[in-house]
């Protein structure tokens, strides 16, 4: 049985004082929203990066995704397990991830109950 999932990326935004709501079909993967992001890329520039970065953040072949690889290389270079500090510098990192602290805290809690 094979699954198909369909994931719509909803972006809002406004350019030039205008407002505008871009959907993206793309499959779980993310491989489809690619193209589509970068026919739209020269009026919408911050399309591409944005799509990049939701495919960055799925585990795929045993790597946890981007926001876990770089909250564990945050936490080896300030050698710490505090979270407050590892907050900080992940935000200032991967501010395209728009995490609040709780999105972070839990996958935090994860790579520390976990031994990662």
């Amino acid at each position: 049985m094979t699954l198909n999932i369909t994931i719509l990326f909803v972006i809002h935004c406004s350019c030039r004082g205008r407002k505008y709501i871009i959907v993206l079909n793309a499959l779980a993967s993310g491989n489809q929203a690619v193209p589509s992001a970068i026919e739209l890329k020269n009026e919408y520039p911050f399309i591409l990066p944005a799509v990049q970065a939701h495919i960055d953040r799925l585990p795929k072949n045993g790597n946890p995704g981007r926001p876990v690889r770089t909250l564990i290389e945050i936490m080896h270079e300030l050698q710490t397990e505090e979270f407050g500090p590892v907050f900080r510098e992940f935000c200032r990192r991967e501010s395209i991830y728009g995490f609040g602290d709780l999105q972070v805290k839990q996958l935090f809690d994860d790579i520390v109950n976990n031994g990662r």
